[in-house]
């Protein structure tokens, strides 16, 4: 049976029905219960026609996708664009300083000014490619083109869309290489860099909107990594940086199913990850893939703005607390990238914790609230449109 796991108490159901719940009736046929949709009363007998999907709940009755599930997936989907870009404006003024610095300051509030000068509750470049990313899904009516995706960061970096200021800061040296290279006629997947000192956290800090969009959908563990690999390499070609946006993405999904930190930790990490990466990169990301790190200290996690050091540090901050304001705080207190590592933490801690849970008075000084709220809308219709036309396409190809 094809499923896609919410939570414990819903199941969506895309291409056939469940046996026993059918068994009741004397017409279900083979074909009914293995190919179409239907709707059925707690005691399993069929009381609608067919539909390409539907909501299985925990008393037993079905509803149509669209009406139950548009608020689901739109919250997950505010909550983890919201809780990064709070962890981005709240790490912005900080980035770059090292983390005795930080902790003499002992942030309570959004800073402004800062390292880059700029209002506090902007948000960096790091949200910006999301929301580039997140438009140019929408454009595309719900496919990922990597040629639209890389326009829309040409259209970040040279024109400032998608900004907090309506101008661009923070661009990171090699998603600069990158741009360069797409506007002289490189392919997409070819842009980025492939050397193993490109292994900055350019596109983990960006990889959330395909991250979502592989887990609504329901991508096995392949199409994935595929997925992850090429919406890496646009800008981050190297193995290593493309294992790290998939280690978030898996850790990202088993959150979303279990919500314990420790519990999905655990699950990612038992993974067999050598079946898509090379022995390098996995020894490169060691001491996440080890149940030690769940004992590891702060001092033990390098400050720098390599990929797997930010992950350690996301991964570090969402295991060792207990509410999003305090992940955000012990992510910007490790100090360094701070806007990247704390806007990753608020990613997964958004989903962890749900939007409510946000400081109230962070949210109020968030640069283009209404925008990112209007963004996540957008996005989550458009995600909305890829699984229904995908199941109604499985039920009736």
């Amino acid at each position: 049976m094809e499923m896609f796991e919410l939570n414990q108490n819903t199941r969506v159901i895309g291409i056939q029905a469940d046996r026993k719940l059918l068994s009741n009736d004397p017409e279900a046929t083979i074909d009914t219960i293995s190919k179409k949709g239907v709707i059925v009363n707690k005691e399993g007998k069929i009381i609608s026609p067919i539909l390409p999907i539907g909501i299985l709940t925990k008393g037993g009755y079905w509803k149509r996708y669209k009406e139950v599930e548009y608020n689901k997936i739109y919250d997950l989907i505010k909550a983890s664009l919201f809780g990064f870009a709070v962890g981005d404006a709240f790490g912005v003024p900080t980035e770059f300083l090292d983390r005795e610095e930080i902790r003499k300051l002992n942030l309570q509030e959004m800073q402004e000014y800062g390292s880059h000068n700029v209002p506090k509750g902007s948000w960096s470049d790091d949200t910006s490619m999301i929301i580039a990313t997140m438009e140019a899904i929408k454009q595309c009516n719900g496919e990922i083109d990597y040629d639209s995706i890389m326009t829309n960061f040409i259209k970040w970096y040279s024109n400032a869309r998608f900004t907090s200021l309506d101008k661009t800061f923070g661009v990171g040296k090699t998603v600069f290489q990158a741009l360069q290279n797409y506007s002289k006629g490189t392919p997409p997947l070819e842009c980025g860099g492939n050397d193993y000192m490109d292994n900055d956290n350019g596109s983990l800090m960006r990889i959330l909107p395909i991250s979502l969009y592989c887990i609504v959908n329901n991508f096995n563990d392949e199409e994935t990594m595929l997925t992850i690999n090429n919406l890496s390499a646009l800008t981050h070609a190297h193995d290593i940086s493309k294992l790290s946006c998939y280690i978030y993405t898996i850790f990202l999904k088993n959150i979303i199913n279990r919500k314990d930190p420790k519990d999905a930790f655990l699950e990612t990490i038992n993974m067999d990850f050598s079946k898509y990466y090379s022995q390098r990169s996995i020894n490169a990301h060691k001491k996440i893939l080890s149940k030690d790190f769940l004992n590891i200290k702060d001092n033990e996690i390098n400050q720098s703005g390599y990929v797997v050091d930010s992950l350690e540090s996301a991964l570090y901050s969402i295991i060792n607390t207990k509410n999003y304001e305090d992940a955000i705080k012990t992510a910007v207190s490790l100090g360094y990238d701070t806007d990247t590592v704390a806007g990753i933490t608020g990613s997964i801690a958004g989903i962890i914790y749900g939007y409510e849970n946000i400081p109230k008075n962070w949210l109020n000084d968030l640069k283009k609230r209404d925008y990112l709220e209007e963004i996540a809308k957008r996005f989550n219709s458009v995600i909305l449109k890829k699984v229904n036309d995908q199941s109604y396409n499985q039920v009736y190809e």
